[in-house]
């Protein structure tokens, strides 16, 4: 905890051991909250977050997760995730929530018992969407997934370039058929994806940038997003680069890219993002299959068209 005085001065805590026995957490207080002021794009009705597990062991270079939560996994057991759903869902009429783990898919054992205790519980109406890896996902765990009222799941996808992904993703992407029979399989049963990349690595050229939009046309998610390659403090990629670069933490975002690398600048970076969404959401069978459904094609063209107008603004 890092807090300032009222002289002004700043003082860093001592840091602590991580909570080993997440289960000894109490159940969050939701009746203190306004549950129903709380909500997600393109969801109706309140929404509220779970975080069954901490701590990520991939340690990609530009993740923030692993600051404030360490590189072991610490998982709450089946029971005590299922606590906490039933609460919210039975006590605060909530049918809305997103999962906030870094790779909630991990032990694929303990998600199908949470699956098959939201069904047991009669929580026949509860739609929930994580964020996982590729590698800790296949179709068998997504079919009961859904069945249990997954509606999407966002997958880190980071770069279509084997170097890159060794050097700052964890190596989540080893296997790029393997991804791409994980979001087929995904769609087979009703779940939407959304692939998370990024643009602006150090050693990033323009050609493996081209890598990366190539490879999510090849996966074919439902949704895309693209952000800049960040060096927020603390990690592993700010370490590498903080001799080489000034920094404006203030400036930082995600969004824009804040500065260039050795072989792209930082316009030629956006300009690549911009690409990026160009290409996947102008393809013919992305347009066929948003115009299934009209209505909700509409609502995400103005939740765009707002999103970017922030960017630009940023």
């Amino acid at each position: 905890v890092t807090w300032k005085g009222a002289d002004g001065q700043v003082v860093h805590e001592a840091e602590r051991e991580k909570i080993t026995d997440l289960d000894a957490l109490p159940l969050p207080a939701r009746h203190l909250l306004d549950n129903g002021a709380y909500h997600f794009p393109g969801i109706n009705g309140p929404i509220t977050t779970i975080k069954s597990s901490r701590g990520c062991p991939l340690n990609c270079s530009f993740c923030g997760y692993t600051l404030a939560q360490g590189l072991r996994f610490r998982f709450r057991s089946p029971e005590h995730v299922l606590a906490e759903l039933k609460d919210l869902y039975f006590v605060h009429g909530l049918r809305h929530v997103v999962f906030r783990d870094p790779i909630f898919t991990t032990r694929k054992d303990r998600v199908a018992e949470i699956c098959d205790g939201i069904l047991a519980l009669g929580m026949s109406d509860l739609a929930w969407q994580c964020e996982t890896a590729v590698k800790t996902l296949d179709a068998e765990l997504l079919g009961k997934m859904a069945a249990a009222g997954c509606t999407h799941v966002s997958l880190g996808i980071e770069s279509g370039n084997a170097e890159i992904q060794k050097k700052h993703c964890g190596n989540k992407l080893s296997d790029l058929e393997k991804a791409a029979e994980v979001f087929r399989a995904a769609r087979q049963v009703g779940i939407e994806t959304r692939a998370f990349c990024m643009i602006g690595f150090p050693e990033e050229t323009p050609e493996m940038a081209d890598e990366t939009i190539a490879l999510v046309d090849r996966l074919d998610p439902d949704q895309v997003q693209f952000c800049a390659v960040t060096a927020y403090p603390g990690t592993p990629l700010h370490t590498m680069l903080r001799d080489s670069r000034d920094f404006d933490y203030a400036a930082m975002t995600g969004f824009q890219a804040l500065e260039g690398n050795e072989h792209m600048t930082a316009d030629e970076i956006q300009d690549k993002i911009r690409e990026g969404y160009r290409r996947f959401y102008r393809r013919p069978k992305r347009m066929l299959r948003e115009l299934k459904d009209p209505k909700r094609f509409a609502a995400r063209i103005a939740r765009y068209a707002t999103l970017f107008k922030r960017r630009a603004a940023v």
